[in-house]
Order: structure tokens, then sequence, then C-alpha cells
């Protein structure tokens, strides 16, 4: 929790590198074992300083990894799944690689409807994202779809 406080909320790239290592060093000497779900979550956290600091090929491995773990661990179906899921579609976007992003959100609204429900907001984010990358495909009225 730490390294994502640091590396994402006070923007500290550096420093939240260092204490996401240490976080894995907790992990690994406190014996948790590769799949387990604190994994998933250090990944995705480890993820996310990447991303937000455009690191865009570390945050793509990163959450590549938490997303194996949280499928094995948690199911195909599990929100956190389709957090890894939503997380991967951004980097994918981010690179202009839209089919790979578009797999990504659909697979992340589809799982989001069936276990949070349809009005849930973060429901409403994966519609908005799988807009976006509508959008920027130049497919507009699918977009708009998405977007209303």
């Amino acid at each position: 929790l730490r390294a994502w406080i640091v590396g994402l909320r006070l923007a500290k790239h550096d420093e939240g590198v260092l204490w996401a290592r240490m976080e894995e060093m907790l992990l690994d000497r406190a014996g948790v074992p590769a799949g387990d779900v604190r994994r998933g979550r250090y990944l995705n956290n480890t993820g996310a300083i990447h991303f937000v600091h455009g690191a865009l090929d570390e945050a793509k491995g990163y959450y590549e990894q938490a997303l194996k773990v949280r499928e094995e661990a948690l199911g195909p179906e599990h929100p956190d799944v389709a957090n890894s899921l939503n997380n991967l579609g951004n980097v994918y976007g981010a690179t202009g690689s839209y089919a790979e992003a578009e797999a990504c959100f659909s697979r992340t609204l589809e799982i989001r409807r069936k276990a949070l429900g349809p009005e849930h907001p973060d429901v409403a984010v994966s519609l908005n994202n799988l807009g976006s990358v509508y959008k920027a495909k130049g497919q507009f009225e699918a977009a708009e779809q998405h977007f209303t």
C-alpha cells in the first residue's frame, strides 16, 4: 500500500518503485506463495506506479502478471480480474494497440456487469473506456452507444 501511495498519489515514481521492491521482499520473507492474491495486488499496484509515470512496457509486464495471478487465485469472473484487465487495456490504449485494448475492455465490461450489476459505477467506467477505444478507431456510432 505504501508503494501505491508514494508512487501514485504523491507522484514520486522512484520512491514508489523502491517501496514496491520492499513490499515484494516482505512478501518473499513471509513466505507468501507466487499465486497468492496479495502478490496480485502488489503486481497490480506496481504496474500502476509505472503506468502513471509513462513506463508503459514495465506497467504492461506487471499488469499481465497480476492478471495471471488473479485469474488463477480468484477465478476468471472476479472483479479484481476485471480491474487487472482494465489496467492492461489502458496500457494498450495508450500505446495505440486498440484491438488489444478493445478485447480487454470488453471482457472487463462483461465481468463487471455480471459481478457488480449494470448500475455499478465501475460498469460506467468500462463503458466509457470501451467508447474511448471506438472513438480512437474512428467508430463513432459504436463510441456513442457506449458514452450514452
